[in-house]
């Protein structure tokens, strides 16, 4: 080994095997980059809060419906009152639905403890507007005349699904039963009540907002529209068939009164 170059040649070998050795360590020893893909959270089932709202007739300053989350109409515009009760823009019916679905419903929601949205509202003021012609399309609601202000209440225990700011309906709710077979909807609120927000869990009677004007309703004739729909099996808020409210209401009233 006393050759200059021989030398030379055993430690450069030495060199790269060294080398070669620490490389594969590291590299065995290091984790490999792990790629994420941040996918989306499955829609859960509504969930109810606790407690129930409370019965204010305050109402609260600042709050605001929620305007996300809205499916596109049919001119892919962010209003969903293309396919919802009392529309003004028409929408076509699913296949083999009827614009009423007979009267069963009234015998099944007046079995319930149901209570006028406007309370000490009689029978004899209530008017059967379901068919009468507004704009395009049919009104599909009962309007229940009252002072701007008025408390509007929850006719049926179940949860707020949406809260939404409509070019029609105004202040507007969506409320589903406890069944989730029918949707409640109550349009051209002033404000919406305290405690009030999507989820929320109300029971038959609780305040959920305030008479008012908004949307294309007269100003100087605040009133509460309230519609009914069957809900579709994909329990879509802003879909359904139409059911008449008036039979009901009268129901309601009429029970109330004795």
């Amino acid at each position: 080994m006393r050759s200059p170059f021989l030398r030379f040649t055993v430690a450069f070998v030495v060199i790269v095997v060294c080398a070669g050795a620490a490389w594969f360590y590291y590299t065995r020893r290091a984790p490999a980059a792990v790629t994420t893909v941040d996918k989306p959270s499955p829609a859960g089932p509504v969930q109810p809060l606790t407690p129930p709202v409370s019965h204010s007739t305050e109402p609260s300053p600042g709050t605001k419906p929620h305007m996300a989350d809205n499916p596109p109409d049919l001119n892919g515009l962010n209003y969903p009152e293309v396919a919802i009760p009392g529309s003004d823009i028409p929408s076509p019916a699913p296949p083999g639905q009827q614009t009423t679905a007979g009267s069963g419903y009234v015998a099944e929601l007046t079995a319930r403890k149901l209570v006028m949205p406007i309370a000490g509202v009689p029978a004899q003021q209530l008017s059967d507007t379901f068919n009468d012609q507004r704009g395009a399309s049919k009104h599909e609601a009962t309007d229940i005349m009252a002072a701007r202000g008025t408390p509007v209440r929850a006719i049926d225990e179940g949860n707020i699904v949406k809260l939404f700011l409509s070019k029609r309906g105004g202040n507007t709710i969506y409320q589903f039963d406890d069944s989730r077979k029918y949707c409640y909807y109550y349009a051209h609120l002033d404000k919406y009540a305290p405690g009030i927000q999507e989820g929320s869990l109300v029971r038959a009677g609780d305040v959920i907002g305030y008479v008012g004007s908004t949307g294309d309703a007269d100003a100087n004739a605040p009133h509460l529209h309230f519609a009914i729909s069957l809900l579709n099996p994909d329990q879509h808020y802003w879909q359904g068939t139409p059911l008449d409210p008036y039979p009901v209401l009268v129901k309601i009233a009429g029970s109330a009164a004795k």
